[in-house]
């Protein structure tokens, strides 16, 4: 099975209100850009954790 997991939470917040205009990915791998990321599955230290970040401006009225 395949699962693309960036269409599906983009797919979801667009359910949830966010146009597709605002709506954007990054396709840089941590493990292949050693000189913008740390990654500990590079370094050979997996050890479960992952950290995500979903960012909303402030509503100005």
């Amino acid at each position: 099975m395949h699962l693309d997991l960036k269409a599906l939470i983009r797919e979801q917040v667009q359910r949830h209100g966010a146009t597709p205009q605002r709506v954007t990915t990054v396709n840089l791998c941590t493990i292949c850009h050693d000189d913008l990321f740390f990654s500990y599955r590079r370094e050979g230290k997996v050890n479960g954790t992952m950290v995500s970040a979903i960012g909303l401006p402030l509503r100005r009225e």
